[in-house]
């Protein structure tokens, strides 16, 4: 027990200490031998332990009134808490996994990597942690992917390890029949997802290098349902526009060789969604670029954190309360039984 944080919550109480040893001054005084005519018969006889003890009865009876005293000033140790209240965001990362993000405009001189390659790296560092993100480690985050088709690649979810993995297993569709950039159809089964969580704050990251060319739903509408559901959408438009270097195979040969094709990425439709919706559009041309703009959306979308303090208390109030009845108790049998006078 640390006496240090012992404190009282009705003080007042124990200015009736004092009262304590008045009363024991007044037993003792009325605490008056027998008296008999004669007492030369009893000279020289010594003090039985009954009479050395007799003062065990009077102390009993202050010891229980202290206890009463003391409890009634409500004697408690209190330690403090802190409650953190983290208010998470349920966020949904939408990634295009379609034939142009195998472009390799966003190489870097050492090292060739496709779009997809550097969204795949950049969206792990932002939900896990790691190259200078903190991490969603309070937000429910999951992940859908899209090309001609939309799928949930994994829900809505705290394992962001798991997430991670799935981010890094993403491929880019090879079948012509499954390629194409379903922006609505993407966006529209985003919605669908973060209206099964609770949190009061929900965001889509849209990445994609393209326009919508496909889908059932388009990304007006898919746009408007986000904002009725107080939904905001992140675009980031991957890679340059005109013309990209694509690594492709020869099917005849097996070899490879590196040839460009045209990409064009809808920057007037992604920066209307995102307006529409409170959020902002951004455009990444370079690894370098993309790890900027996904930096500000960490900073701009942060988890609420309230900070609560309070105090538990110890109570010892009962236990003085059963030492006073038991004391006050065992000076009434005492006195009636070990330590009785004859008056």
């Amino acid at each position: 027990m640390e006496w240090s944080r012992l404190e009282f919550a009705q003080p007042v109480w124990l200015w009736l200490l004092p009262v304590v040893f008045l009363l024991y001054v007044w037993i003792r005084r009325n605490n008056q031998p027998v008296v008999v005519s004669n007492v030369s018969g009893w000279k020289g006889a010594p003090n039985s332990w009954r009479v050395r003890l007799m003062w065990l009865v009077p102390l009993l009876i202050n010891l229980g009134v202290a206890s009463w005293i003391v409890a009634a000033s409500s004697p408690r140790i209190g330690n403090r808490q802190t409650e953190i209240k983290r208010d998470g965001i349920a966020m949904m990362m939408v990634v295009d996994t379609s034939g142009s993000m195998a472009a390799l405009d966003m190489s870097t001189d050492t090292k060739e990597e496709t779009r997809l390659d550097v969204v795949q790296k950049t969206v792990v560092n932002f939900v896990q942690g790691g190259d200078g993100f903190t991490g969603r480690s309070n937000d429910m985050v999951g992940l859908i992917r899209f090309a001609g088709f939309a799928d949930t690649s994994c829900p809505l979810t705290f394992d962001h390890l798991n997430l991670s993995t799935i981010a890094h297993s993403l491929e880019i569709v090879t079948k012509p029949e499954e390629d194409g950039t379903a922006i609505g159809d993407a966006l529209t089964l985003a919605v669908s997802r973060l209206n099964e969580a609770s949190a009061e704050s929900k965001v889509i990251v849209l990445l994609t290098d393209g326009s919508n060319n496909t889908g059932e739903e388009t990304p007006e509408v898919a746009a408007s349902l986000a904002k009725t559901q107080n939904i905001t959408i992140y675009s980031i438009g991957v890679g340059t526009n005109g013309m990209a270097p694509i690594r492709y195979t020869d099917p005849r040969t097996g070899r490879t060789g590196i040839q460009r094709m045209p990409v064009q990425i809808d920057d007037e439709l992604l920066e209307k969604i995102s307006t529409d919706t409170g959020g902002q559009y951004f455009r990444a041309t370079n690894r370098e670029g993309l790890q900027r703009i996904v930096e500000t959306i960490d900073k701009l979308e942060k988890t609420t954190l309230q900070e609560k303090r309070y105090r538990e208390y110890t109570e010892y109030f009962p236990m003085l309360l059963l030492l006073g009845l038991l004391s006050i108790a065992g000076s009434i049998v005492l006195e009636h039984t070990v330590f009785r006078r004859v008056k």
